[in-house]
């Protein structure tokens, strides 16, 4: 198991001494059968006899619980997977060793002092009792199988499945009490963590999608969401304070000067780039949720998830396609990338897996074993005698644990494969012996008899070792284990008394209608021998019996949820955000005219204009113009603004030149003297303020600019 790379988990560990009830009982089977050649046959080679009549029906009881434990592969919980190998490495294991050390240390014993006495034990006498049923039982024990196996079908639907990680500890733990103190005083149960990503989580967009979600999320109907917090919303949270009336999603401004003052522990908690936050390609949201049940978390979590689903696409067909979003971004890829994380959806993902085939598991190990035992017995009729107790102790055993109200968790819910797993032993060794009696020329009453009989005492005690296994999990104090224990234990003895009341009288009624294969003549009311037997395996309907098995296993496994989740790749270039100045006001006092009320106070006739221009730039990059000033025939426009620029606000030469030319390109000086340049009407002011702001001139800029153009 180490080489193979299994961890020990909370499950796996569960294994180990589960194998060690399971490789006592190899060991038993050995031990009695040793003893019965010695004592009771005073066979001349025991070991040699004991080996040729026991290993062969336990190896291919060994072989059905494989199969049943390989069916566990199905499941989508990683740790239940690891546990149907590491307990099907185990059980090939001490077969190995169950046979080869018992027989050597047995035969080192009877060589050296032969064992004389042999006493029959209340045991056998018991066992013999419970499978004293009378033969003509058999058509209602069938009945009765199958009803309860379909009724524990339905009955395995209703059980809950508890995969909180907190249930699965020690309730007594100061972990569990300082976790229930928490939420009564906090009033939430869990975090949803969500991962957002862009190229700059600081565009405008970006800023509003996030405080949109957030406050909705917090304001649901059902008070699901307690609180949230993230980068934009703690701000918009500040501003809120600053005005109880407002619920106004903060300025991309705000967001930036947050994240450059932000301490190095905060920003490594809502950022992804520790060294610089305004670099950071990602942020997280988390949400604080009411305690809830997991079925009721799994929708409230749907449902916010589906939110922020819309929020995205809706974001992705309104921005434009020059947006900085889109930058670098691989085709299909949302320019805005949100993804839930945290141990809500641990939880919920648990749930989901746990709960998936879920009844696939029982399933698809029943008809496997099926198929192996038709493949080794070549018979139909035997494999189904083999497999009825088998239907019975799954359906007992599904019928406890759903009507009595158990919860099952991740471990629990392998219980069916492993009922069938130990089950289809005791069956497999019963019938077993069993044909060795008839074929030796026993009757079917006889062998049934002498098979319960001698083997009476070895079943019993494996059991109970099997059983010691699973119990000795009932003392933990890990609730994962102790219900664990409780349930496979309850489980396996189901198990035991199934085979060993069901085998016996059915084999005789089955035996009596010529179906395992002999050739003798029996009479069904006497149940006595009438001819010598001769075992004739029923080879043309154990293929249509194993074909249709197949298709049955592979149609259970078709239906299995048996993919695995992929990750997708995501690509978000950290981009700095665009240069924006929301709508600066520029305030302009122009010269005054000449006095016009011959009064000694020119104030009211100052002309004061406003204009309101939002800049877009840097559009265009100056360094490609020149730095000498406008010559002789240049439009009127550059002669006046060169110097204005220049001289009157600083700019320089090949920026002011970027500037005049671009405004040159949508006109020229004459019309803006028409338009009212010269007395800074609007019209006329803002052609020249976006050319400025395309080349990268500032408002303050500008203005110092226009003030020297009046002025002069």
């Amino acid at each position: 198991v180490a080489l193979l790379g299994i961890d020990l988990s909370l499950v796996t560990i569960s294994g180990l001494p589960i194998l060690i009830g399971l490789g006592i009982d190899f060991a038993i089977q050995i031990h009695n059968r040793v003893e019965e050649e010695v004592v009771l046959d005073h066979d001349q080679h025991p070991i040699s006899e004991s080996m040729r009549n026991v290993a062969p029906p336990l190896i291919v009881a060994v072989i059905a619980a494989v199969v049943a434990f390989l069916a566990l592969q199905i499941s989508l919980v990683p740790m239940i997977r690891d546990f149907g190998v590491l307990l099907s490495i185990g059980v090939i294991s001490l077969l190995v060793t169950g046979i080869v050390l018992p027989g050597m240390i047995l035969g080192v014993r009877e060589w050296t002092g032969r064992t004389t006495e042999r006493d029959e034990s209340r045991v056998e006498k018991v066992v013999v009792g419970l499978g004293g049923l009378p033969v003509s039982t058999g058509p209602a024990l069938i009945a009765v199988s199958l009803v309860l196996f379909v009724g524990g079908v339905f009955a395995e639907g209703s059980a809950q499945i508890q995969s909180d990680p907190l249930e699965w500890i020690n309730q007594d733990s100061d972990v569990v009490a300082d976790v229930e103190q928490l939420e009564a005083e906090t009033g939430f149960s869990t975090t949803l963590g969500i991962l957002v990503s862009a190229n700059n989580l600081y565009e405008p967009e970006v800023v509003q999608l996030i405080h949109d979600f957030t406050v909705a999320a917090e304001n649901r109907d059902d008070g699901a969401v307690l609180s949230s917090s993230s980068l934009v919303n703690t701000m918009g949270k500040i501003i809120k304070v600053a005005d109880d009336d407002a619920d106004l999603a903060p300025t991309p401004d705000d967001i930036e000067a947050a994240a450059a003052v932000m301490p190095p522990d905060i920003a490594a908690v809502l950022v992804d780039n520790d060294a610089d936050p305004l670099a950071a390609t990602s942020t997280q949201l988390n949400l604080r949720i009411a305690p809830a049940s997991l079925e009721e978390r799994a929708d409230i979590v749907a449902e916010l998830e589906a939110d922020l689903d819309e929020r995205i696409a809706a974001l992705g067909d309104s921005i434009s396609a020059e947006s900085i979003l889109l930058t670098d971004l691989p085709d299909g890829q949302d320019p805005v990338r949100a993804t839930p994380a945290g141990l809500a959806t641990v939880g919920i993902g648990l749930l989901e897996n746990l709960s998936a085939n879920r009844a696939n598991l029982t399933y698809l190990a029943l008809l496997a074993v099926g198929v192996w035992l038709i493949i080794r017995l070549r018979s139909l009729s035997r494999t189904l005698l083999a497999l009825v107790p088998v239907v019975l102790a799954v359906g007992v055993s599904s019928l406890i644990v759903g009507l009595a109200g158990i919860e099952l968790s991740p471990l629990t819910t392998v219980g069916g494969p492993l009922v069938i797993a130990t089950c289809a032993e005791f069956s497999v060794l019963i019938l077993g012996r069993y044909l060795e009696e008839r074929q030796s020329g026993l009757d079917p009453a006889a062998a049934s008899e002498r098979a319960a009989r001698r083997t009476g005492r070895a079943f019993f005690t494996s059991a109970m070792t099997t059983i010691g296994g699973f119990a000795v999990l009932i003392g933990s104090a890990l609730p994962l284990l102790r219900d664990f224990g409780l349930v496979v234990t309850l489980n396996v003895a189901i198990a035991l008394l199934a085979a060993l009341v069901v085998m016996p009288p059915l084999s005789m009624w089955v035996d009596a209608r010529g179906w395992l294969g002999f050739g003798d003549t029996i009479d069904p009311d006497r149940g006595v021998v009438l001819a010598a037997p001769a075992p004739g395996p029923q080879t043309p309907a154990a293929v249509v019996g194993g074909v249709v098995m197949l298709a049955g296993s592979i149609g259970v496994y078709a239906a299995a949820e048996t993919e695995e989740g992929t990750a997708s790749d995501i690509v978000f270039v950290a981009t700095a955000p665009t240069t924006t100045t929301a709508a600066p006001t520029t305030t302009t006092t122009v010269a005054p005219e000449p006095d016009d009320n011959n009064d000694t106070d020119d104030t009211d006739d100052a002309t004061t204009t406003t204009t309101t221009t939002e800049a877009a730039g840097p559009e265009i990059d100056p360094s490609g113009f020149s730095s000498d000033p406008p010559g002789d025939g240049a439009d009127i426009a550059a002669i006046a603004l060169f110097p204005a620029l220049v001289d009157g606000a600083g700019v320089a030469p090949n920026v002011a030149n970027c500037a005049i030319a671009t405004l040159l390109e949508e006109t020229d000086g004459a019309t803006l003297v028409a338009a009212g340049i010269l007395d800074a009407a609007p019209e006329a002011v803002e052609p020249v303020q976006r050319a400025a702001f395309a080349c990268g001139i500032t408002p303050e800029e500008f203005e110092a600019a226009l003030t020297a153009f009046l002025g002069g």
